[in-house]
């Protein structure tokens, strides 16, 4: 995942893209640097006409790229045939996206490789940066105990979630099954760990916690308050405070 915090944006694009920057702008693409996008804010220069707003209101409806708002504007210039053009809904600020470095590649496919790099980009709601600030140096602790009838036996689970400032995280589960047969008892523990890295997304709308494992799996857990205390797709974690 790629930030610029001065944007408010998130670009979640493939590993292989990077994040440069220059005077006024932002640069992101592959890093082998046969293509990528330049992202600055909508300026007057860029809306001479005075319609560059209701022209991206009108093709942000027509031709969406992706699902977070972003579109393709035509332009009468064979050197940027086209730009992309995305609105943060929560300040209304309008961002350009112009290709850049593309010599070799036909206009059709500038078009396909840049629609792919323009329909990462999003920005961070207040939604999710409040959850960010809640999560961040913190440890979500769960615990799950059952016991049948005396000397029967039983089981305890305990998960546990360190969020580092960083973006690492530390996943810890121990359990602990009890068995019990006429008076004698026998118990068996178990430990698992799971490390890699954090952050908070918008998933159907709405905050969500995204894990990245070291082994390249991904999880992404609704995020919820119930008092103090926060669940992870409904399931409750008591909130403490990171101890290094």
């Amino acid at each position: 995942m790629l930030r610029i915090p001065e944007f408010r944006m998130l670009i979640d694009a493939p590993a292989e893209c990077g994040l440069a920057a220059a005077p006024g702008v932002y640069l992101f693409g592959p890093t082998h640097g046969t293509f990528g996008l330049g992202v600055t804010r909508a300026s007057p220069a860029d809306d001479p006409a005075g319609d560059l707003l209701s022209l991206y209101e009108l093709m942000a409806a027509l031709g969406p790229v992706g699902t977070h708002g972003a579109t393709i504007l035509n332009r009468r210039d064979p050197d940027v045939p086209f730009i992309g053009a995305i609105r943060n809904p929560d300040t209304a600020e309008l961002f350009l996206l112009a290709p850049f470095n593309h010599a070799g590649l036909t206009e059709p496919e500038l078009r396909r490789v840049c629609a792919r790099l323009i329909g990462c980009v999003s920005f961070v709601s207040p939604a999710m940066e409040s959850w960010t600030s809640v999560l961040s140096g913190t440890v979500l602790v769960g615990a799950d105990t059952y016991r049948s009838t005396p000397g029967a036996g039983g089981y305890t689970v305990e998960e546990r979630y360190t969020f580092r400032t960083d973006g690492i995280y530390e996943r810890i589960k121990e359990t602990q099954v009890t068995v019990g047969v006429g008076g004698l008892s026998a118990s068996r523990t178990g430990r698992e760990r799971e490390i890699g890295s954090w952050d908070v997304i918008s998933a159907d709308g709405r905050p969500a916690l995204r894990l990245d494992d070291a082994d390249g799996n991904r999880r992404v857990l609704a995020l919820t308050r119930r008092g103090p205390d926060v669940l992870l797709d409904g399931e409750r974690f008591v909130l403490d405070r990171f101890r290094s």
